[in-house]
């Protein structure tokens, strides 16, 4: 249920959205422009619960009275919610014949993103978009009175994501707002939305979550200790999402630390036969741990630039990293980190052109040789 998140992030935001229902000055569309990461879907939740709720408590929704109890399932009939979806052959390509999916995914983390709904479809290589039929939808859902609460509420998820014809018909919709229908609308790409739709809602800009929230999120969820939840929550610079992320692979990536360390002394100490030794053990990886090896070996070239160039206010390292780094960065310096990444990146293209593994990162560790020396 999403009364287990009930953590108080971005309390500015919230307070003033709480003052502009109290004020009876509710905007009919608000667009949130932020990284999913960053919390926008858990505000509107609050939001909208605490407009629903039968007991509030100051600025406070009770989480107990049966409103809030169906927006905490998200089953409330006046809550809406548009996201983007694969197209049906024959059939409607809308939002409703997915929500059960969506809904189990929301549930678990409200802060899942695009890549996450692409992941939990399985849709391959198909676009997600939110298509024309939807409009119509819309249309139909907002032609009755609101059920149950003062307003019928029409979340839309991934705006971005709307195609033309679909945005064209939501424009005329908001050009005619009526007193009890209020939209509230997420998209991390709002440049790509039409600047007519823009014009015409209310736009919210969220930062990132602070350290301090981030903690609190990863504490309540995932048991961590508070010297963990630090560590996750500087590296995710304020999204949760990134935060995730890092929780998960932090295993995987103690593994392509030993491997970054391996070719970088292999290398600096012109151990030919290691490295051809090294290539051989990673050419046993699958293509996707390649991939995801380059992209971290990248990322800490990068870290390790900054930390010689003594910038430590934004090193992102945890702390086997940081240990590391501390004597390796002194070799990442601007006489070789273009040449450095350059080399890594054709390495990654080379991969995913499906190049032999084995005489790639061969390739890559003999270059770095040279590379690794440079002062």
């Amino acid at each position: 249920m999403m009364k287990n998140f009930d953590e108080n992030i971005h309390s500015d935001i919230y307070e003033n959205l709480i003052n502009s229902y109290k004020q009876s000055k509710i905007p009919h569309a608000q667009l949130f422009d932020s990284k999913y990461g960053y919390g926008a879907l858990l505000i509107i939740i609050s939001y909208i619960k605490y407009i629903c709720c039968k007991d509030k408590q100051g600025d406070k929704f009770c989480n107990t009275c049966p409103s809030c109890l169906k927006i905490n399932n998200l089953s409330h009939p006046d809550l809406n919610f548009v996201f983007p979806v694969v197209k049906k052959s024959g059939n409607k390509s809308i939002s409703d014949s997915y929500f059960e999916i969506w809904k189990e995914m929301i549930l678990e983390n409200p802060f899942s993103d695009l890549v996450s709904w692409t992941n939990k479809l399985d849709s391959g290589n198909s676009q997600l978009a939110i298509f024309a039929d939807e409009s119509r939808e819309i249309v139909q859902k907002f032609s009755t009175h609101p059920y149950e609460a003062d307003y019928k509420f029409m979340v839309i998820w991934g705006l971005d994501k709307m195609n033309i014809q679909s945005a064209n018909k939501l424009l005329k919709i908001l050009e005619e707002p009526q007193p009890n229908q209020l939209f509230f609308m997420i998209s991390d790409n709002s440049e790509s939305i039409l600047p007519t739709i823009i014009s015409r809602v209310q736009r919210i800009s969220l930062n990132r979550l602070s350290d301090t929230e981030i903690v609190k999120l990863l504490a309540n969820h995932y048991n961590l200790n508070i010297d963990e939840s630090s560590q996750y929550s500087r590296l995710s610079k304020g999204d949760y999402n990134k935060a995730l992320e890092l929780l998960s692979t932090s295993s995987q990536n103690g593994t392509y630390l030993e491997y970054f360390k391996e070719i970088m002394r292999y290398s600096y100490s012109n151990k030919v036969l290691q490295i051809m030794e090294w290539s051989d053990k990673l050419a046993d990886m699958s293509r996707e741990e390649h991939k995801q090896f380059i992209t971290y070996s990248l990322n800490l070239i990068r870290e390790n630039y900054i930390m010689n160039h003594r910038i430590k206010d934004i090193v992102y390292l945890n702390k086997s990293e940081e240990e590391f780094s501390t004597k390796f960065s002194q070799f990442i310096n601007d006489t070789n980190i273009l040449q450095i990444n350059e080399e890594f990146n054709s390495a990654y293209s080379d991969l995913i052109s499906n190049g032999v593994a084995k005489f790639i990162f061969l390739d890559l560790g003999l270059k770095l040789v040279k590379l690794i020396n440079s002062k």
